[in-house]
């Protein structure tokens, strides 16, 4: 146990873990527990892997700019072990955290049976009333220009830019920050089985052309994998799997806009108005429900406030057994 701590991150330990106990819950129910298909090529290469080389190249870099003006004198060999080693771990839990994600909110519809979408479009409705000039708005705006494409494009912007600036700033606040993102997608699965709600695509067309064509491909898909009791399955299914309580598009939003505004403020140039156009464009297209951007704000602090006590701890824990790491809490 004390190695386990020593030499793995919270965030690390807790991945593995969850990561166990789904493997042992798709043992035991007829489900299979999907790794990989041919759609998830594209996807992981485009959205993960090219990110993920992004951010190992750029750190690379750093960490030889550090090496000349520190003069540590380090070879470039040794700096390139040390930032590809580095890259690669948080690459491999994230892959984890996410294919947990994914495989869990493809199968909702399977596990639970139960939705709470007609309470949500309640909701919804009553809402807007008064906020149904947001509604009008996009509308204008979208007659001109469709945005619904940068949606997506912005929210994950947002994930490489903050891994990029934290990492370069201090790698003990980058941990928190990656700690808080993992927390948070590993709190929305959870949301997702609590709270099983498919979206109010279901009462309301998106009025964006792009969402239509998005959500008729991933709704037919969808309801053919839940017909079949999980055994009509189309490749690259495990990433369009549907699922609209909470937001963890607004969750991890909110995320990268604390840690800019904590750690790295020249962000929030970008993050205030990303922020307000993920959070808009949630309901605009019809994925989300208003308190499904709610709920996604609570998960966001309950990331954000487990984080800092996860490390703190973890920070005692060395004192307290004088070991030396740099990512104690009084660093922090």
């Amino acid at each position: 146990m004390k190695w386990i701590i020593k030499h793995l991150y919270p965030e690390e330990i807790i991945v593995l873990l969850t990561f166990i106990f789904i493997g042992v819950v798709f043992l035991v129910l007829p489900y299979e527990f999907r790794w990989f298909d041919n759609g998830l090529t594209v996807f992981w290469i485009h959205r993960l892997f090219a990110p993920a080389i992004s951010f190992f190249i750029i750190i690379f870099f750093i960490a030889v700019f550090k090496d000349i003006k520190y003069k540590k004198n380090q070879t470039i060999t040794h700096l390139l072990a040390i930032t590809l080693l580095d890259a690669t771990r948080i690459y491999i839990i994230f892959y984890i955290a996410l294919m947990i994600h994914f495989n869990i909110k493809i199968h909702i519809g399977l596990f639970r049976d139960a939705l709470y979408d007609p309470a949500l479009h309640v909701v919804d409705l009553w809402l807007m009333q008064y906020f149904g000039f947001l509604s009008d708005i996009m509308v204008n705006i979208h007659e001109v220009m469709d945005l619904s494409p940068l949606y997506f494009l912005i929210y994950e912007l947002m994930f490489l830019l903050t891994f990029i600036a934290l990492y370069i700033r201090n790698k003990k606040q980058f941990r928190l920050l990656f700690c808080a993102t993992i927390i948070t997608t590993l709190l929305g699965t959870l949301g997702y089985y609590l709270f099983p709600a498919i979206g109010p695509f279901l009462y309301d067309q998106p009025h964006a052309l792009y969402m239509q064509e998005s959500i008729a491909d991933m709704w037919a898909n969808y309801l053919a994998f839940i017909a079949s009791g999980g055994m009509d399955y189309k490749f690259g299914l495990l990433i369009k799997g549907i699922a609209a309580m909470p937001s963890l598009h607004t969750a991890n939003a909110i995320v990268f806009t604390f840690f800019a505004w904590k750690y790295a403020r020249y962000l929030l140039i970008f993050y205030i108005p990303f922020t307000i156009f993920i959070l808009i464009e949630a309901l605009f297209t019809k994925f989300h429900y208003f308190l499904d951007l709610v709920l996604g704000a609570e998960i966001a602090a309950i990331a954000i406030i487990t984080t800092y006590i996860l490390y703190h701890l973890r920070g005692r824990y060395f004192a307290a057994n004088n070991i030396s790491n740099e990512t104690t809490s009084e660093s922090l």
